[in-house]
């Protein structure tokens, strides 16, 4: 209709956040109220539209007093699609919703899950809600392999999932992942130990039309107070036949790790390499391609 839609995190008439509505010329509306009951409370990530009805998530509130995903409509129809238990369906959604062409919305939850360090769920628009991940658990060092606690979930024009964790990682300070539509989780990049010079806790993250993804990082930094940063989370492979030994060029790392695997018949894979320089880009020689009669070869996140 031409009119813009927010929320506001606090404020209304409850004190617990409220969606709100602006005509062009400036007219403003409080469309609705959250009462951090049944309804959820504090919304504090952008509304996305999908279906011509608006959905967002509130980070508190709920039947299971951990916060709610909602569906508001142009119209002023309020009403709740899933209320989060904090067990192993995540709670307190602080991020916005991803909306699929497939008409399916996407999202992440800061806590909850099997370990308690947050979930990425899907849930159609009807309500039918499904946890696809938890993250690990935590070491003593605050460390694991995937991140925890994530913070924004974005949809890669390849039609893969693509987000950030705020803590957890290799090295404790956050983590960009990718998620497929079959739901295969790829750790891509662990932030380093602060103070560092790539960033730390990231916080938002979004595609560009080159291709790459850009973000945000609260901490790190040279200065220690955040940084902007790049990241490519594709991989190229090349492969060049000589006198029946193959060369593989693996390139657009961008400080992922990568495996190559070869195969004869595409349905038996065998790692040949493992961990490649994590800058730049890797060379490999098959001196075993000429032992076959036909040798296939994929690169992926380990």
């Amino acid at each position: 209709n031409g009119n813009l839609y927010g929320v506001a995190s606090a404020g209304g008439l409850t004190g617990n956040g409220a969606i709100f509505q602006i005509t062009s010329g400036g007219n403003f509306v409080s469309a609705y109220s959250f009462t951090n009951g049944l309804d959820g409370g504090n919304p504090s990530a952008p509304l996305v539209s999908a279906n011509g009805n608006f959905y967002g998530t509130a980070m508190s509130g709920g039947a299971g007093s951990s916060g709610t995903i909602f569906q508001f409509t142009p119209g002023g129809n309020f009403s709740v699609l899933y209320a989060f238990t904090n067990g192993l369906d995540g709670g307190s959604p602080q991020a916005a919703l991803v909306a699929a062409p497939s008409g399916t919305l996407y999202g992440v939850a800061i806590q909850g899950g099997a370990n308690g360090n947050g979930t990425i769920f899907a849930i159609t628009t009807p309500g039918n809600f499904t946890a696809l991940y938890s993250f690990s658990a935590l070491s003593s060092g605050s460390t694991n392999s995937d991140g925890a606690n994530p913070s924004v979930l974005t949809l890669g024009r390849d039609g893969n999932l693509y987000g950030a964790a705020a803590n957890g990682g290799a090295n404790g300070s956050g983590s960009l992942f990718e998620i497929t539509p079959a739901n295969t989780f790829s750790t891509l990049y662990s932030f380093t130990v602060q103070p560092n010079a790539d960033g730390a806790n990231p916080s938002g993250l979004l595609q560009g039309p080159d291709g790459y993804f850009y973000g945000t990082a609260a901490g790190g930094g040279t200065n220690d107070e955040g940084t902007v940063f790049s990241f490519n989370a594709t991989f190229g492979l090349a492969i060049q036949l000589t006198n029946g030994q193959a060369t593989l060029y693996l390139t657009g790392l961008s400080g992922q790790q990568a495996i190559i695997d070869a195969s004869t018949n595409l349905l038996q894979w065998a790692a040949i390499l493992t961990n490649p320089p994590t800058t730049g880009s890797a060379q490999l020689v098959d001196t075993n391609a000429a032992a076959y009669p036909r040798r296939f070869y994929r690169a992926h996140s380990p």
